[in-house]
Formats: C-alpha cells, sequence, structure tokens
C-alpha cells in the first residue's frame, strides 16, 4: 500500500489531486484551538485546515481493511499528539472523529512529545506527558464510542 504521512495540516484541493493513488492516510492532529496553533507552531487556522484536510482523507479511503495478517491495506490512522497543558484539545479532537468521521476510525494516541526547541520558552508546555494524562485521554476517548486505538 501507498502510505502518506502528514502533519495534517495539508490543503485539501492538494489531497483531492491524491485520490486514487494513496492508500492509507497517517495524518497528524496536535491542536484543536486555533490560538495554540498560532503559539507555538505558527499555524494559522490549523484546526480547520486540518479538520478539512482529514474529512477529505476519510472520503477518499475510509475507515482501516486490514489484510489477513493485519497489515493496513487501505484507510485513515489518525495520530493525535498529546501535548502537556492541552490535553482537553486532544479531547476536541478525539470528539470531532467520534462526530464527524466514524467512531470506526483508528487512532494512535501519541505520548512521545518531548519539550525540544524552544518549548522552555512556554513553561506550560515544557514537560513530557504523565501516564495519568495519557489515560484520562484513552479513557475519554473509549467514552465517546472510539474503538479501535494503537496504544504507546
Amino acid at each position: 500500500p501507498i502510505v502518506y504521512n502528514t502533519s495534517g495540516y495539508e490543503d485539501p484541493e492538494v489531497l483531492r489531486l491524491l485520490r486514487g493513488f494513496v492508500d492509507v492516510y497517517l495524518p497528524d492532529m496536535r491542536y484543536a484551538r486555533e490560538e495554540s496553533a498560532i503559539r507555538y507552531s505558527q499555524a494559522p487556522r490549523y484546526p480547520e485546515v486540518c479538520r478539512e484536510a482529514i474529512r477529505e482523507m476519510f472520503l477518499q479511503v475510509g475507515n482501516v481493511v486490514l489484510d489477513e495478517e493485519g497489515v493496513a491495506r487501505r484507510g485513515l490512522i489518525v495520530r493525535i499528539l498529546i501535548i502537556p497543558s492541552l490535553e482537553e484539545e486532544a479531547k476536541e479532537n478525539l470528539r470531532f472523529l467520534a462526530t464527524e468521521i466514524s467512531r470506526d476510525v483508528f487512532v494512535t494516541l501519541l505520548r512521545q512529545y518531548r519539550p525540544l526547541y524552544r518549548a522552555q520558552d512556554f513553561p506550560e508546555i515544557a514537560r513530557s506527558v504523565s501516564d495519568r494524562t495519557y489515560q484520562e485521554v484513552l479513557e475519554y476517548g473509549r467514552s465517546l464510542g472510539l474503538r479501535n486505538f494503537i496504544l504507546q
């Protein structure tokens, strides 16, 4: 399968040009609020752009289809990066997936956030994600009816 690994901050028009060429989309979701996207990544309209891109990806490939060996042959796998102090935004992204995409979408909750580069300029995110926070976000996703988590 052809896998398109992306930040999720994609122009839906470009994604439409890829229709029929990509088997598995693997986008990230970081922020659910524009203020955070601008503050930490200088990414205006990130939530709007990312969500529209994910809608287009899902329209193209749908839910994951596994082969007999458990390998994804087709579908959407969304990676949600849990950022310290922004766990509510991770929950908002899970709610978006459950209500606007599919409760069967595959979701990887990423806990590998590390405060590098300029993270020290922002004390609220200058730490790793705790086990408690990870579990809280996971349980919230399950409470929404999301069924397909790839755990770390």
